[in-house]
């Protein structure tokens, strides 16, 4: 009994989890629109044309996959055992799902938002040609990519793990 409460956790446990990691993720949002007040950075200049809209676009992505996306499965998991009647999820399961979320959250945030947004803003700002601003910001397209896959996956586990638990319930 001992070894199947350390590989396994309560429903509201996996809620707590994902619920820390929405104020988290709320915080780190939060701070993310403090440099928009630091006058150097020009960042509301850098924000009205391509490519620096891209900020725009990850602040988005990060909120609605990171803070939203982590509330949803807290909501998920929380009603999982009132309606499904679980009892357990396996914890290697929740764990590595809220690895991956976060991972892809942070990941998308930054690279389309620091590496696409910003880079490229600042050298549009500055008067550089399209064609040399699309080299610059190139190297960002594919590791963007691999991160919403990850994302994906990790929604996908996270279905999965809450079907894992209902199938582990009615035995």
């Amino acid at each position: 009994m001992i070894l199947a409460e350390k590989k396994s956790l309560h429903p509201h446990t996996a809620a707590r989890y994902f619920l820390f990691t929405t104020f988290v993720n709320i915080c780190a949002a939060v701070l993310i629109t403090t440099p928009v007040l630091v006058a150097r950075l020009a960042l509301p200049l850098k924000l009205t044309e391509w490519p620096g809209t891209w900020m725009f676009i990850a602040y988005g992505v990060f909120v609605g996959f990171g803070v939203f996306g982590s509330l949803a499965w807290s909501t998920i998991h929380y009603l999982s055992a009132t309606l499904l009647n679980i009892k357990l999820l396996r914890r290697k399961l929740v764990v590595t799902h809220l690895i991956l979320h976060n991972v892809a959250a942070y990941g998308v945030g930054f690279l389309m938002g620091y590496g696409a947004g910003y880079v490229g803003g600042t050298a549009r700002l500055e008067g550089v040609g399209v064609a040399v601003i699309t080299a610059l910001i190139s190297w960002t397209v594919i590791p963007i990519g691999i991160l919403i896959f990850i994302g994906l996956l990790s929604a996908i586990l996270g279905v999965f793990t809450v079907l894992d638990g209902w199938t582990m319930s009615r035995r």
